[in-house]
């Protein structure tokens, strides 16, 4: 006769928590023999301190040679701290093109004081995660732990930002990754389509280069070739250390102590480059994707049209078409009802991109091959629309747009992205409340007139892909002008 019997744990003398084993897993299972209450500590666990209470404060400071320090206190006990340049692809000279594809993967490796390993190691004792970005007019430097940590991390940050000891071997390995980035970009449709139109609009050069290394430049780049592109944008005039759940005196000192102060201060910045318009096609044979992007001189940072254009974004909307969702996307979007109901439309979006002295914006579309000319015609009628907006849907946009921005400031990562980024172009901050009551101002009025001075700019027009399919530039630009 069979007979069942439940599990029985054998109880463990309880033994005095400070003698315990350090494992935690050892400690509840062979010390601890009865459950403890959820309404009771629980036993060896260290008292949970209560945060002082710090109202957020937002301190900027200037040292002698000129780099900018920005910050915000609080109770956050996670610091973030970056350091952010005016550099990146659009201010790399022809002799130098590509060293910023390099450095972004070049960040926290071997310096003329610590070996690659060592800063890794480093890092990760204090469980900091460390990152390099490089845009087309801005790279960024970060580093994040916990607040008791900042000093070891700035320190490394400070090191890797002055130091790199850019190592042949370091550029061998890195030049492996950038050939397998350039290999996998070749193969989005989104992401080269985005960078064709980048260049239709700024005629190749300046903001219109490739943020990636060209492929014929990436054995050519020497640690010579990254120093002088390096001497050439890396000075204080154009270096801001941004930080967020950080006490402002201490980093500032921290910017004296690694040589931010010592940095060479360097010569009056070179004005961006214009918005000429233009087009670029490339061609790809095959069954591909054909992918269109339409678009016009946006807005620069500086320029009252940032903001409704902004607005307008968010009417016009966008996305991939098997999504059903998704910020800036929404359901009653134009682009998605518009265009993205039809099932040969892969993706549709709004581009709007602002950089110091110009911007781009429009409406890029990937469709099945073949259907070229059908999608074209679908941008160019939302495009033409844009002179026109309700007031529903206008109060709908100016809604999503001031979620997004109080939304993403809720993240620290974001406030001390967003100061840096705001130190780099106004030289000031501007608060968010400041912001959404300029969107809240806005009429339809405004947007109409913004749409308007868009459309009259010089076309930009980028196709990739199955190419024969989209209409000439002069017959896609006639088809705009047509009421």
């Amino acid at each position: 006769r069979l007979r069942t019997t439940k599990p029985m744990i054998r109880a463990q003398p309880v033994r005095a928590f400070s003698t315990a084993p350090p494992f935690l897993w050892k400690v509840l299972h062979q010390v601890v023999p009865q459950h403890i209450p959820v309404t009771e500590p629980f036993p060896g666990v260290p008292e949970i301190k209560e945060v002082e209470n710090i109202k957020p404060t937002k301190d900027i400071t200037t040292l002698t040679n000129g780099v900018r320090v920005v910050s915000e206190n609080s109770s956050s006990q996670v610091s973030s701290a970056g350091v952010f340049v005016q550099s990146g692809s659009a201010y790399e000279a022809a002799d130098v093109r590509g060293s910023s594809h390099f450095l972004q993967h070049l960040g926290f490796h071997s310096t003329h004081s610590q070996s690659h390993f060592k800063v890794v190691r480093d890092l990760e004792k204090v469980g900091s995660t460390s990152s390099v970005q490089a845009t087309r007019d801005t790279m960024i430097y970060t580093t994040e732990s916990l607040r008791k940590y900042l000093p070891q991390t700035f320190g490394i940050l400070a090191d890797t930002f002055i130091n790199p000891a850019l190592e042949a071997s370091d550029i061998k390995d890195v030049r492996a990754v950038v050939k397998a980035e350039l290999s996998k970009a070749s193969q989005d449709t989104q992401t080269t389509l985005e960078t064709c139109i980048h260049s239709a609009a700024f005629s190749g050069s300046g903001l219109g280069a490739d943020p990636l290394c060209p492929a014929s430049l990436v054995d050519m780049i020497t640690p010579d070739t990254i120093r002088q592109h390096m001497k050439n944008t890396y000075t204080a005039n154009r270096i801001v250390i941004s930080g967020s759940g950080v006490d402002h005196a201490q980093l500032v000192a921290l910017a004296n102590e690694h040589g931010f102060a010592e940095i060479d201060a360097g010569e009056a910045q070179p004005a961006s480059s214009q918005y000429t318009g233009g087009e670029t096609r490339l061609a790809a044979s095959g069954a591909s994707p054909v992918g269109v992007a339409l678009a016009f001189k946006g807005a620069a940072w500086s320029e009252k049209s940032l903001v409704p254009l902004f607005v307008l974004q968010h009417i016009l909307g966008g996305g991939a078409s098997f999504s059903a969702g998704g910020p800036g996307k929404g359901m009653l979007s134009r682009i998605y009802e518009r265009v993205l109901r039809y099932g040969w439309v892969q993706s549709a979006q709004c581009l709007n991109a602002s950089y110091t002295n110009s911007g781009i914006f429009g409406i890029t579309g990937i469709a099945e091959a073949g259907r070229g000319n059908e999608v074209a015609s679908l941008l160019v009628d939302q495009l033409k629309a844009l002179t026109i907006v309700t007031s529903e849907e206008l109060q709908r946009a100016k809604n999503m747009a001031k979620g997004m921005i109080l939304y993403n400031l809720e993240s620290e990562r974001t406030v001390y992205a967003d100061q840096g980024c705001q130190m780099l172009v106004y030289g000031k901050l501007i608060p968010a409340k400041e912001v959404v009551a300029q969107i809240e101002a806005l009429t339809a009025a405004d947007v109409e007139a913004a749409a308007k001075e868009l459309l009259a700019s010089p076309l930009s027009l980028a196709v990739v892909g199955d190419s024969g399919t989209v209409p000439r530039y002069d017959v896609v630009q006639n088809a705009l002008r047509r009421s």
